[in-house]
């Protein structure tokens, strides 16, 4: 399967069900809800989905990425009477020098896992940092073309993040060496 249809199916098998409406344990669950943000409002509605976004290393630092997105969310919404809905999964921010470090062997399994970990935390960061919020307890990450949702509400600092609750847990119950 392409790599775009491959991360649509995701996106659509992780959050949908059958009728294409939010799966009910991420509106009224309250763990996988996670902040509540979001709910009904993606019955309705067209979806855009950020697969994948490359700046090279020299524009990187430089904006050039938000304001890429920005210009792509803003077309997006000018060409829709519609609601919309702009989805991105936080995965894991490489390049080609660490693709091919991962290739070759030169990096160590413990290496790879911090170098994911610190991709990880940049990404979500940075989709934070475009006003994206999470959906549950879940990869995904979205925002409405309509400002006056509530995802608009909470500051970035305040969005759900199941990171720092599984390391507060785990700390809680002595596994705080677990890696």
């Amino acid at each position: 399967m392409d790599d775009y249809l491959e991360m649509t199916s995701t996106l659509a098998l992780e959050l949908f069900d059958r009728h294409g409406r939010l799966k009910k344990e991420y509106i009224s669950y309250e763990v996988r809800k996670g902040s509540g943000t979001w709910g009904h409002e993606f019955d309705k509605g067209d979806i855009v989905v950020f697969e994948s976004i490359e700046v090279k290393k020299e524009y990187r630092g430089r904006k050039a990425s938000t304001e890429l997105v920005d210009h792509i969310w803003k077309q997006a919404k000018s060409r829709y009477d519609r609601k919309l809905f702009a989805f991105a999964c936080a995965t894991h921010i490489d390049d080609e020098d660490e693709r091919r470090e991962s290739r070759d062997g030169t990096m160590s399994s413990a290496q790879l896992k911090r170098r994911f970990e610190e991709g990880q935390v940049r990404s979500e960061a940075f989709l934070r940092s475009l006003g994206v919020r999470r959906v549950g307890h879940t990869q995904w990450f979205c925002i409405a073309s309509d400002p006056d949702r509530p995802c608009y509400k909470p500051a970035a600092s305040d969005d759900y993040n199941p990171g720092v609750i599984g390391q507060r847990r785990r700390a809680r119950y002595g596994y705080s060496n677990v890696s």
